[in-house]
């Protein structure tokens, strides 16, 4: 165990002085503490290989700034570290790591230039897992949390990136109830669940799938558009409101099971829900769709093939109207059922 001091003021700091070492470096040392400690001034603060052979460190109560690269380097072959209470500031990222089994756990990163948290790889059982759990991800040109191996994000705050406040590229990964605003996108999604998040105030998308994930749950608000889903996607249970230029917007080809269900979506501007691009079998069952100056279903003239909605209550209020097919506007469920047979068992209601 290597200790710094705990009384209020006093720092006890490794500065390597160079960009070209690291400032400690692992071989085969298990169960390593380090804890109150300021590390600064290398290539990485701390570097283990992946040859392995370095388990169960643990970085608490530390600060890692300055350095010219990641702050920690810990690869894969070193499981089951621990890296809890640290603040991570003005390096490349914060953590990059793959090591099995290991915690990142209320920690602070800011101003990293790249991003905050890099999970490179992982198990792809769930009790291999790395958890990213209660961080606070600040303010980089970067991406906050960066997901490709399997991983549990949860409880994290994520805010000011200029990329994705989260972004997941694995479908071993669960991100669930983080805080996610103020990015450029709030979270990138790939083929995961992403659920009881709460995404707002993000200049582009609060979520963008573009490999089939599963999104549930989630409350988005305020961004440019709630959900871009430019891949067969499962969106259910959500309820997205307010975001500027649309609720969801549906660009890609949907496979069976896919669809949108459960979903409370209102819109003072915009469509609540818009087809584009290459959608196709698009499925809408059991929704709230609330429209007041535009859509609440706008299918493009290329994306009616498959196209089924059925069982969902139109909220329209103001100039909102139900539906625009074939370059057509049907301001009633009434006209858009007769006329084209959708939504039958719909009804037009306020849902209060």
């Amino acid at each position: 165990r290597i200790q710094g001091p705990t009384l209020p003021g006093a720092t006890a700091t490794i500065n390597r002085g160079t960009t070209t070492f690291n400032v400690v470096e692992f071989y085969n040392a298990d169960d390593v503490t380090f804890d109150s400690l300021t590390l600064t001034g290398g290539v990485h603060a701390i570097w283990a290989g992946s040859a392995g052979g370095a388990e169960r460190f643990t970085l608490t109560n530390s600060t890692i700034t300055g350095n010219s690269s990641w702050g920690i380097n810990w690869s894969g072959g070193n499981e089951a570290a621990r890296f809890v209470g640290n603040t991570f500031a003005n390096n490349d990222w914060g953590i990059v790591t793959g090591a099995l089994r290991s915690v990142i756990e209320d920690n602070l990163f800011v101003f990293n230039s790249s991003g905050g948290i890099w999970i490179r790889s992982g198990g792809g059982t769930r009790a291999d897992w790395l958890t990213v759990r209660n961080n606070r991800v600040l303010d980089s040109i970067g991406t906050g949390i960066s997901v490709e191996g399997g991983a549990l994000v949860i409880a994290n705050e994520v805010t000011g990136h200029t990329s994705w406040g989260i972004s997941v590229t694995t479908s071993a990964a669960e991100v669930r109830d983080n805080e996610v605003y103020g990015n450029r996108s709030g979270i990138q999604v790939g083929p995961a669940l992403i659920a009881g998040n709460r995404v707002y105030a993000n200049t582009d998308a609060g979520l963008d799938n573009y490999n089939a994930g599963v999104m549930e749950g989630n409350i988005i608000y305020a961004n440019a558009v709630g959900i871009r889903n430019g891949d067969g996607a499962v969106i259910r249970n959500n309820v997205i409101y307010n975001n500027t230029a649309a609720g969801i917007i549906v660009g890609g080809i949907a496979d069976a099971g896919d669809g949108l269900f459960n979903n409370t979506i209102v819109q003072a501007t915009g469509d609540a829900v818009q087809l584009a691009g290459s959608a196709r079998n698009v499925v809408l069952r059991n929704n709230i769709l609330g429209a007041a100056s535009g859509y609440a279903i706008n299918v493009g003239s290329a994306n009616q093939v498959g196209f089924q909605s059925d069982f969902n209550l139109f909220w329209l209020t103001g100039t909102g109207r139900v539906g625009f097919w074939e370059n057509r506007a049907f301001a009633t469920r009434l006209d858009w059922s007769l006329e084209l047979g959708h939504d039958q068992e719909s009804v037009e209601a306020d849902p209060q």
